[in-house]
């Protein structure tokens, strides 16, 4: 196919192998370049694999993307050039150390580098070839670009097959995971789970207050023998309907109030719905499920509702606000906010007393955070 002269969506993928090719068909799904130029020793793989991508083009989300079968001359016009080649004789020892592959690696990644800077290349060069650390640091030095430059994927990989793993042992969505892998992508990464945290919570309050036996059982039972009467009908009408606002919209009215005698059941109450916001998995359903399941809920929009609500994360926090709050304020007009405060930030794993403290906390772990994205 005729090749793109807009150098801001070209890209160039050297290496045609099972990593070269699977970046290739996604850049095309998601229509992230115009066109891709695929540069590979074995010229007839390549062939077959972007006539294979062009037949993909008429099922992308755009009309006016390119594959090519590029060679070094073509990097000048690429913004962006990923490597993704191993030396054919880099193979992994029997300890499986991707560190093992340096000694092989490095010849070729010189001369790679060498042939992209010589063809007049000025763009940013990433990195996926092992071991990716090492090598990253030899395509800065033999090409002389900034270190802003040349990227190395580092340890994101070990981060989400890490988030995989979490999710699937602990049955949560691996979207509400967030934590990294620090290190180098190989075997002296670690875990840093200090500042791993499930939807806003600490992964050790999340354990502490999710994972015990006694709490599992009580879960599955209050869920499993709920009964929805006509009234409580109305009020998962009434709170669903509120809630969808912050949803679908903007609103600085989501304060729901819960009123009634006592034993009515306004705490009990209060836990359903924070066991259906969070949805959290008990004993391999839903907690949603239980409701549909079992007919405990025949409203329509009430349930259309219910499921909105799920399609976001969301963190429940039940507490008592007369122990969670000081004494000698409660006269204060703003002592109900600051409890909210106290109880949010100690949720989260920051200082609960200063709420100054807890700021600088948690904008700590948001500048660690960017560090690592």
């Amino acid at each position: 196919m005729s090749k793109t002269k807009n150098k801001a969506d070209n890209i160039i993928i050297i290496g045609d192998g099972a990593v070269g090719s699977t970046f290739a068909y996604t850049l095309l799904r998601e229509n992230i370049s115009v066109s891709i130029g695929i540069i590979d020793p074995s010229q007839k793989k390549v062939a077959a694999d972007v006539e294979d991508l062009c037949h993909t083009l008429p099922f992308t989300k755009s009309c006016h993307q390119s594959v090519y079968i590029a060679d070094y001359s073509d990097v000048k016009e690429a913004d962006l050039v990923v490597i993704t080649a191993n030396a054919p004789q880099a193979k992994f020892g029997e300890d499986k150390d991707r560190l093992g592959l340096l000694q092989q690696n490095v010849r070729m990644m010189t001369q790679i580098t060498t042939d992209i800077m010589r063809n007049g290349f000025d763009g940013v060069i990433l990195v996926v070839s092992n071991p990716v650390d090492a090598l990253t640091q030899v395509v800065q030095r033999v090409s002389g670009l900034l270190t802003s430059r040349v990227i190395g994927t580092g340890t994101l990989l070990d981060t989400i097959r890490l988030h995989a793993l979490i999710a699937n042992k602990l049955r949560v969505n691996p979207n509400d995971i967030k934590g990294f892998i620090l290190g180098e992508h190989g075997n002296s990464g670690f875990i840093n789970w200090s500042h791993l945290t499930i939807g806003s919570m600490p992964i050790l309050v999340w354990l502490e207050k999710y994972t015990s036996y006694d709490c599992y059982q009580q879960l599955f039972q209050e869920l499993e023998e709920y009964v929805v009467t006509k009234e409580l009908q109305k009020h998962f009408r009434d709170f669903f309907s509120s809630y969808k606002r912050g949803i679908t919209g903007n609103t600085d009215k989501m304060g729901v109030w819960v009123s009634g005698f006592f034993g009515s059941g306004k705490s009990h109450f209060l836990k359903i719905l924070s066991y259906l916001l969070e949805n959290k998995d008990v004993a391999g359903k839903r907690a949603l499920e239980y409701f549909l399941e079992e007919h405990k809920i025949t409203d329509p929009m009430v349930i259309a509702d219910m499921k909105l609500a799920n399609s976001i994360s969301t963190d429940a926090v039940l507490f008592n606000i007369d122990s969670k709050s000081e004494t000698a304020g409660k006269k204060d007009p703003e002592a109900i906010v600051n409890v909210f405060l106290k109880v949010f930030n100690e949720m989260q794993g920051f200082n609960s007393i200063f709420p100054y403290v807890a700021d600088l906390e948690r904008q700590l772990v948001l500048d660690l955070s960017l560090i690592h994205i």
